[in-house]
């Protein structure tokens, strides 16, 4: 009991203080909780942006967005492409914290061997940090940042044709392909007339 009367007079001087000084103690008091609300968001949405890692966003998206599609197979090669191209230290690094930089190494190497999966990758990537820009756990997306200068790369990247078949070799090829499908036991196609001659 002696502590709490020592604290009310405490309280009470403190308040004489305020009026003394031209402030309004209940406003005082209002701020000073004000201050600590705010602060502890700040800590609490610190925490929970350090907790969320780029794999539990990308999860996340996943659950929410891409598991609904009526394609089994599209939302399982969704998630299962940014778990397997990218690496484990920036996985599970947190999202706040991935740079463009890093992306940008990371889907360059993969650009130079399978070009089309790298863009699904940086594309997927993109719409993550989309989400998490969004929801404020970001306050950019690398993903986007980078799409230029990816762009360049795969414009760079060496296509490559080949020949046609010779228009008096065709023959050959088709009867060579029909005796082929005929071996693994599949019904070999004619043409159909009236289609061709309705083109």
């Amino acid at each position: 009991m002696a502590g709490s009367l020592n604290q009310a007079r405490d309280d009470a001087a403190a308040a004489r203080s305020l009026l003394e000084s031209g402030q309004d103690p209940i406003n005082a008091r209002d701020a000073a909780l004000a201050g600590e609300r705010e602060s502890k968001a700040a800590s609490k949405a610190a925490a929970k942006a350090e907790a969320l890692t780029l794999a539990r966003a990308a999860r996340a998206y996943h659950e929410k967005l891409v598991e609904p599609h009526p394609s089994v197979k599209y939302a399982a090669t969704w998630i299962s492409s940014l778990e397997s191209h990218i690496p484990a230290k920036v996985w599970h690094k947190s999202i706040a914290d991935v740079e463009a930089s890093e992306l940008l190494d990371i889907l360059l190497d993969l650009y130079a061997a399978i070009p089309e999966t790298a863009s699904r990758v940086r594309q997927r990537l993109e719409l993550v940090f989309d989400d998490a820009l969004l929801r404020g756990t970001v306050t950019t997306n690398p993903a986007a940042v980078i799409r230029r200068n990816l762009t360049k790369v795969s414009k760079r990247q060496k296509v490559q044709h080949y020949r046609s078949l010779p228009h008096a070799d065709a023959p050959a090829f088709f009867e060579a392909l029909a005796a082929q499908r005929a071996d693994r036991g599949a019904r070999p196609e004619a043409p159909d007339d009236h289609r061709i001659a309705n083109r």
